[in-house]
């Protein structure tokens, strides 16, 4: 991977981070729930076994990013080049 495509790959990581937070966290403010609670629940991923919203949180946030950051290099290595869509 070339430095370009690393950080074609970050970048695209970085928003998808930003952007797939929004469904659930809509879902659970129209639903009465803590907006926190999708965020709780990928700390789960790390911790399994932790009860303590503090440090779920923390772990769901390293969590989620951590998949979007390999998530945007792997299509960022993988999906054919062309011109932007935007």
């Amino acid at each position: 991977m070339n430095p370009g495509e690393l950080g074609t790959g970050l970048r695209a990581g970085a928003v998808a981070a930003v952007l797939s937070g929004a469904p659930s966290t809509v879902n659970a403010l129209v639903t009465g729930r803590s907006p926190l609670d999708g965020v709780r629940a990928a700390g789960t991923v790390l911790l399994p076994d932790e009860t303590s919203p503090c440090r779920l949180t923390v772990a769901g946030v390293a969590a989620h990013g951590a998949i979007s950051l390999a998530w945007g290099l792997v299509l960022s290595e993988t999906l054919p080049r062309r011109r932007a869509a935007l």
